[in-house]
């Protein structure tokens, strides 16, 4: 098995995890950016778009993370003994969809505009709807350990790079009020597959763009206790 992937990319980073969860031993070539838009031919043989993450297994090639998670389920078993029980696997399924269909596309709707300098005059209205979105997240952990159910699933192996990378970008989960989440991402922090796969660029060091988000929060603080 051989999984072609990029550094800190969040659907690769969620592969990751799940083999590490498993214990798959596979071999992998790592690409920056710039190799992947360069469309290398090792890629192009398994994924005719260039992207990553791309896996080959045996005479397989499969592409997209969720087709590839989905394939890797099927081989090795879902994770955690909870999860064939049919309530576990629905919220399992539900709650991954709505990070891929919701708090993905909300978070980074948000952020990005900050982290590329762009304005936006609409930032505060996306913020808001940001917060309304981890609130929805802060709920499902609500006397949970996880996400989804009892034991650490699929839709864990889905949120957690999308959080440490928020936390990377500058949001204070703990600031901000949700200290559910951000109990979540602490207790989750030592655990072998997120130790394993964590961006060993980002050990030790701050992204460039946190004071962006530190910033942007506290004027969007004054601004709200201004029309108060």
């Amino acid at each position: 098995m051989h999984l072609f992937y990029r550094v800190s990319s969040l659907p690769s980073w969620r592969v990751q995890i799940f083999l590490s969860e498993k214990g798959v031993q596979y071999d992998s070539t790592v690409y920056t950016i710039a190799e992947v838009k360069s469309k290398p031919e090792a890629l192009l043989k398994v994924n005719p778009r260039s992207r990553v993450p791309s896996l080959k297994d045996g005479d397989v090639d499969i592409y997209e993370s969720m087709a590839i998670l989905t394939y890797l389920e099927q081989k090795f078993g879902a994770l955690g003994p909870s999860i064939t029980e049919p309530k576990a696997r629905a919220r399992v399924l539900t709650r991954t969809h709505e990070i891929l269909n919701y708090f993905t596309d909300v978070a980074a709707a948000f952020v990005r505009p900050l982290v590329t300098g762009q304005k936006d005059a609409d930032a505060f209205k996306k913020y808001e709807e940001f917060v309304v979105e981890l609130k929805t997240w802060e709920g499902y952990l609500n006397d949970a350990n996880y996400v989804a159910c009892s034991d650490f699933s699929l839709t864990d192996t889905m949120i957690l790079p999308d959080l440490y990378t928020l936390e990377r970008f500058g949001i204070d989960f703990e600031a901000l009020g949700f200290h559910k989440i951000h109990d979540y991402i602490e207790r989750n922090r030592s655990r072998p597959s997120i130790v394993e796969t964590f961006p060993k660029e980002w050990l030790g060091t701050t992204s460039p763009h946190s004071n962006k988000i530190a910033l942007f929060v506290e004027e969007y603080t004054k601004y709200k206790n201004g029309q108060q």
